[in-house]
């Protein structure tokens, strides 16, 4: 009977530890969902090019001048370039987004070390249209934090 008691306390601690570990999960933390635009839509993996840029709008109440640009991450692993930003309005919706840029070279990296790996796709076996892949940009206003998401085609032409 004591035994019995026992293994009933432990379980009922480690179903504790697990709900207050699932309540503090990182994607509970991010509670402003926002537009991201990522482009080019068309990435080509052996392109030389110097950056991939990426809008971001936010919803009705939020500021994007109140973005914290050391924040923004590409899939909390490519860091914002903290020199070439911009706050304007590219899709010309009357809404203010926010421009930032991230290095091409290191996305290119990600994709071929994270992205591709992780979707069972080997370099050579990338087939000739390309493949989806979904980036999540990440940051932080004031006091609270935004995640937006965007698709973009890649592809591994000579």
């Amino acid at each position: 009977m004591r035994k019995r008691l026992i293994l009933t306390v432990c379980m009922l601690c480690l179903f504790l530890v697990v709900g207050v570990l699932v309540l503090r999960a990182p994607f509970a933390t991010f509670g402003i969902g926002a537009t991201v635009d990522i482009y080019p839509k068309t990435l080509n993996l052996k392109s030389n090019g110097t950056f991939v840029t990426a809008y971001i709008e936010l919803p009705e109440g939020y500021d994007v001048s109140d973005i914290n640009v050391t924040t923004v991450f590409l899939d909390g692993t490519i860091p914002a370039d903290l020199r070439l930003w911009e706050i304007g309005d590219y899709d010309k919706d009357g809404v203010p987004d926010m421009m930032v840029k991230f290095d091409r070279q290191a996305m290119i990296n990600y994709i071929w070390t994270f992205k591709l790996y992780h979707m069972g796709i080997e370099p050579p076996s990338i087939p000739k249209e390309g493949v989806e892949v979904e980036f999540a940009i990440t940051g932080s206003l004031n006091t609270e934090n935004f995640e937006g998401s965007d698709t973009i085609r890649v592809v591994y032409h000579g």
